[in-house]
């Protein structure tokens, strides 16, 4: 937890996830996302969400929490669970206001969640192929060496992606 504490439990300790949505209340969804942020609320994660014996657990650790190997209640919250990644990443980049701008018609009605969704799988796109395109450029006739998976070249533009940041980030470590 961003507070330094382990929380340790076993399955049996951890409740099936609570029926969820923000659809309607992404401002809900940046209070409740992460404990390191101003906004946390650990009232509201751990009464309305999620609580591990008595702790407030944020939604950005579900995963750590309902992806163990016997527990198959991640494979029904993953896909909302990533949604609510991604919109609340997007929310947080600026103000409430430039997210806002950018996802409301010009009439000022905001999108409704699938269409915030849909707008950003777009965006995820288009900068994924960037990045795809400039380490293909970067690493030229050694692309193969670094963009492999199992003795296959990488050809999925966010697999690429993902390693040329990877790979970006390793070099500003050493």
């Amino acid at each position: 937890m961003a507070d330094g504490k382990t929380v340790t439990f076993k399955q049996s300790d951890v409740r099936a996830p609570n029926q969820v949505s923000f659809a309607t209340d992404i401002s809900r969804l940046n209070r409740v996302w992460d404990d390191e942020s101003p906004d946390w609320d650990p009232v509201d994660c751990g009464t309305r969400l999620l609580s591990i014996n008595g702790v407030p657990i944020a939604l950005r650790y579900w995963r750590n929490v309902y992806s163990g190997k016997k527990d198959k209640r991640w494979r029904g919250i993953k896909g909302i669970w990533t949604e609510w990644k991604f919109v609340v990443e997007r929310y947080r980049l600026s103000t409430p206001e430039v997210f806002w701008d950018r996802f409301s018609l010009s009439t000022g009605e905001h999108y409704n969640w699938k269409a915030i969704c849909d707008a950003l799988r777009e965006e995820r796109a288009i900068y994924n192929k960037e990045l795809a395109d400039a380490a293909k450029l970067e690493y030229g006739d050694n692309f193969h060496k670094f963009f492999s998976n199992r003795g296959k070249v990488m050809i999925d533009v966010s697999a690429i992606a993902h390693r040329y940041l990877a790979l970006k980030n390793t070099m500003e470590v050493d």
